[in-house]
């Protein structure tokens, strides 16, 4: 009897102690105060604030979905990719260098690279021969530049930036993309090959040995240094390097490990190959472009997540924000960046709005993007590498009163619809029509700027 007793009070205490911790990891949290905790404490937290927020907006912006749509734009587009890295590297004489990179890099996908170095060499003889001209060159270009466009706007998506870079600006960023990338990789294989060379010599002694194995670590940094540079580069929006190199690190490991566990699980695939004979290399290359597309875009996330950790204290009751609060976020926004405007001062950012009047960044940003698709505000063109990306009004803040605002926050969109002419709703049309005129008239003479 008291061993049931014993069983039942160890059950009741493992169910108190597992409620505790998904009560600290969803709630307690975002509560915390870190004036009154020591830097261990506050760089334990925000770690974990960090992961928590990357693992609730995984299922919520829908990455396994994404990256399904990025694998199959990435097989389309892998043969023009790889064909222009390719033709930039024999105009510097590296093809050799880059072919032996890129088959390192995709060490797991043996049977493939071979098939698509071949038909590389296809596209680039056409090319050679006079046949791949004007057209070509053009559907070579675009199948780049879509690819990269699509990968920045899911990043896009994962920041909450609404607007994307302009067409000419992409197609410079994508187009110096690719004609830096065969530079990095010839540097890292000879930057590789001349410190194993030197640290061999007799001159370090007993610790050549340990100095060689580090040079053979030296890929994985360079892998590490190139997520953390994709995650501050393809966002269209200022990252700050230390969330990047955080999600560069996490992308880095990771990629790295499902490398050696793609390569040791094909063991077991014998079966499928025997099934699916030569033309199981497709399925598995799908397979391997789904999962490492998971890999960067979680990593993209973190980067995110380790940025903005500190201002999703109260994220958990946005979703359920009332009107009234929702048009009190875009009105106070607004009022904001009026009265900045108004007196000279520097127009504000995200960040800054969220840090100096404790609001959710995702309700900022939020606001911000409504504000800019209506029209009455707009982004400060800069290099957004260079600083954060500012917001001023778009109209004259003389013009711009409480009652101008709200006509144009409930006007904005169509109506396609006749519903309100209709009998049972043309009174209530009407009663609703005269509420927002008489707000809109009282408040017409109230400017923005002097609330």
């Amino acid at each position: 009897m008291n061993t049931k007793k014993n069983k039942k009070g160890l059950f009741a205490q493992l169910s108190d102690f597992i409620r505790r911790i998904v009560k600290f990891l969803t709630e307690d949290i975002w509560r915390f105060n870190p004036a009154k905790n020591t830097m261990t404490w506050k760089i334990f937290t925000r770690i974990l604030q960090t992961l928590m927020l990357s693992v609730r907006h995984f299922s919520e912006d829908r990455l396994m979905v994404k990256a399904s749509a990025l694998t199959y734009y990435t097989l389309f587009a892998i043969v023009p990719v790889v064909a222009l890295l390719l033709a930039i590297g024999r105009g510097f004489g590296m093809q050799e260098i880059i072919v032996h990179h890129l088959t390192q890099s995709m060490s797991s996908q043996e049977g493939i690279i071979n098939y698509i170095l071949h038909f590389v060499d296809n596209y680039l003889e056409r090319a050679k021969g006079g046949v791949f001209v004007g057209v070509g060159i053009i559907m070579l270009l675009w199948s780049v530049i879509s690819c990269f466009r699509n990968v920045e706007s899911v990043v896009d998506d994962i920041w909450r930036i609404s607007k994307t870079r302009s067409l000419w600006t992409q197609f410079t960023s994508y187009l110096s993309l690719m004609l830096i990338l065969p530079i990095l990789m010839v540097a890292s294989g000879g930057l590789s090959v001349f410190l194993s060379s030197t640290f061999s010599n007799e001159f370090f002694g007993p610790l050549s040995p340990v100095l060689v194995r580090m040079v053979k670590l030296l890929p994985y940094l360079i892998n590490w240094l190139m997520f953390t540079a994709l995650f501050i580069i393809v966002p269209n929006t200022r990252v700050r390097f230390l969330p990047a190199l955080f999600a560069g690190l996490f992308t880095g490991v990771f990629f790295q490990l499902f490398q050696f566990f793609y390569i040791k699980g094909q063991v077991f695939l014998t079966s499928y190959n025997a099934v699916y004979g030569g033309f199981a290399v497709i399925p598995l290359l799908l397979l391997w472009l789904q999962i490492s597309w998971v890999i960067i875009l979680l990593g993209a996330e973190l980067s995110y997540a380790a940025q903005n950790a500190e201002y999703y204290k109260s994220e958990t009751d946005l979703r359920n924000l009332s009107r009234r609060y929702r048009d009190f976020a875009l009105l106070g926004i607004m009022t904001l960046i009026t009265k900045r405007f108004a007196l000279g001062q520097t127009p504000p950012d995200a960040e800054s709005i969220a840090r100096d009047n404790a609001m959710p960044i995702r309700l900022v940003q939020t606001s911000l993007n409504k504000l800019s698709e209506i029209g009455l505000i707009y982004s400060v063109e800069k290099n957004v590498s260079s600083g954060p990306v500012r917001y001023a009004p778009a109209l004259d803040v003389n013009l711009i009163s409480i009652g101008f605002f709200f006509q144009r926050i409930n006007e904005f969109g169509v109506e396609p619809f006749d519903t309100h002419q209709r009998d049972n709703f043309k009174k209530a049309w009407q009663q609703l029509q005269a509420i927002h005129q008489k707000i809109e008239k009282t408040e017409t003479g109230v400017l923005l700027k002097d609330l």
